[in-house]
């Protein structure tokens, strides 16, 4: 493979301080530290790019913030509130400017205004910083899920993340702007979060007790981190039935391991937990020749599993998919300027070597796993299995700011080879497991929720492949792990004290993730891949 010549013009990032090359995934939160919806897929830009004026920006939008600013101050902080107004301008102009389509000035201080009139009802204590900081969190909020504004402690805090390992739940996070609760993008592997049963899609609607309704994402995610050892008591929705009910974490050292392998009879299984991790290439690359070196040709195929996978790094996404392709276009970004669109194409060299594959995803699979998952279903390369993936297909830019915070904004949209966009409508599995738990029920209803949203409704859903396999047809051994027949050894007492559970809707405890090596649907969809592989299945279009 040869080096890719965009990584360094991708990610350099230079800092007054140090250079942050490879930020991994730059999630603000990931792993509670909590992040970005969805799966994130970043890029940098540098902190000496000024932000430019912009033509729809006018002095009477930042002269109408400043009044509003002055007047929401118990006591009036003149130079602190000069700070603010100035800071105000930068991030709206770069807002301006970058946003991934055209915005107008009037409308995104309306926002701004509004989320500054509520901190000053809520707060007491309100400063000119928690009053920018409300109306910058109000304003970007009102553009997309995933743009944000960090602050200088935020911003810090991605350097713990490029170190691999942190303190919090294992859960990536985003701000649900339906409902104003914190909704769960995927629960991280072997983490307190992945242990207490949170699924993808599921709203956190408090904290130790305190509602989160209208917290910004930034003081949720503060509030989840902790010291290693303590606890914290979340309360969970979980769609569609509107039942809550509580679990108490445990906050840990996370640490992230990217890629496990091992062989599940003749076929060989590699889960790749992110795509953050500088090292995944690499790692990858060494399970495949460990698992041919192991089995030899008695290797069937290779089953890839990006479930739960939340995204991460673009150059990691592009490179991963590089690895089983011969030639071809990987990914498109395209900006809102016709000169910023960049396609990325595959070198030749297929590390597998042509053996059959089969990639599994579901609704926790996010951005980076997409990209990668789309790339190898439109080129045929691989079968994909499980249910439609989580559907982001934006791109963020972190550009640092002269407080020494950060704005993460949204500059791009990726299209996937057939040049159809995964956005809100994710990647569509060739083999769709049906719904087997309450909980893959409600992560269905917000699959059809999400793409009814005003955030998606202009975005037209692609056609679905020409041919979708049925788990029962494909893999008659493996149906029984998912869909065990009915106990009919429970006698009429017992199921009339399960309807009378149901009448008084009784909160549903938390239910076991699909992690590897654990749950029937995991088990299952595993197993429906191995015989799969034995019988050397090929998806014809």
């Amino acid at each position: 493979m040869r080096p890719f010549s965009f990584l360094t013009r991708l990610l350099r990032f230079v800092s007054g301080r140090a250079s942050l090359l490879g930020v991994a995934g730059l999630l603000l939160a990931a792993f509670a530290l909590a992040a970005p919806g969805n799966g994130s897929l970043w890029r940098l830009v540098s902190p000496l790019r000024a932000a430019p004026p912009h033509a729809s920006e006018t002095p009477s939008d930042l002269e109408r913030f400043s009044q509003a600013l002055t007047r929401a101050q118990p006591v009036v902080d003149e130079p602190a509130t000069r700070w603010a107004v100035a800071m105000f301008a930068e991030v709206l102009r770069r807002t301006l400017a970058d946003y991934v389509r055209p915005l107008d000035s009037r409308t995104l201080v309306d926002q701004a205004l509004d989320g500054l009139h509520k901190e000053a009802e809520r707060n007491l204590d309100r400063t000119p910083r928690s009053l920018l900081e409300a109306a910058l969190d109000a304003m970007l909020l009102s553009l997309d899920p995933y743009s944000a504004y960090l602050d200088p402690k935020d911003y810090r805090d991605m350097e713990t993340q490029i170190r691999g390992q942190f303190g919090g739940l294992g859960v990536e996070v985003s701000q649900d702007k339906d409902s104003g609760f914190i909704k769960v993008v995927s629960p991280i592997d072997d983490t307190p979060a992945a242990r207490a049963g949170l699924s993808s899609g599921d709203l956190i609607t408090h904290l130790d007790g305190q509602s989160v309704h209208g917290m910004n994402l930034t003081d949720a995610v503060s509030r989840m981190r902790g010291q290693a050892g303590t606890q914290i008591r979340l309360t969970v929705q979980r769609n569609p039935d509107k039942n809550r009910f509580d679990v108490t974490l445990t906050r840990a050292i996370i640490r992230i391991q990217a890629v496990r392998w091992r062989t599940e009879g003749d076929a060989g299984y590699i889960r790749l937990t992110t795509f953050n991790n500088k090292q995944t290439v690499t790692e990858l690359t060494n399970a495949v020749t460990a698992l041919r070196r192991e089995k030899g040709s008695r290797l069937t195929g290779l089953i890839l599993d990006l479930r739960n996978n939340p995204g991460g790094l673009l150059d990691q996404a592009v490179a991963v998919s590089d690895l089983f392709l011969e030639r071809g276009l990987i990914v498109s970004i395209r900006g809102r300027k016709s000169g910023e669109a960049q396609d990325y194409l595959a070198n030749s060299g297929d590390i597998a070597r042509g053996l059959p594959m089969v990639v599994l995803i579901n609704n926790g699979s996010a951005s980076a796993s997409e990209i990668v998952a789309a790339a190898l279903q439109d080129y045929q390369r691989a079968t994909i299995f499980g249910t439609r993936s989580f559907g982001k297909g934006l791109v963020q830019t972190i550009s640092p700011l002269t407080d020494d915070g950060a704005l993460r904004l949204t500059t791009a949209r990726y299209y996937r080879p057939s040049q159809k966009s995964v956005d809100c409508l994710g990647v569509v599995p060739n083999l769709q497991v049906r719904p087997a738990t309450a909980s893959q029920n409600a992560e269905a209803g917000d699959e059809d929720e999400r793409q009814k949203s005003a955030y998606c409704e202009d975005i037209a859903p692609p056609p679905p492949p020409s041919r979708i396999l049925k788990l029962e047809e494909t893999c008659p051994a493996s149906i029984s792990l998912l869909f065990p027949p009915e106990d009919k050894t429970r006698n009429k007492d017992a199921k009339d004290r399960d309807a009378k559970d149901r009448d008084a809707r009784t909160p549903p405890r938390p239910l076991p993730p699909p992690a590897p090596g654990s749950g029937k649907e995991n088990d299952a969809l595993v197993a429906c891949a191995v015989e799969a592989l034995k019988e050397n299945l090929r998806v014809r279009f």
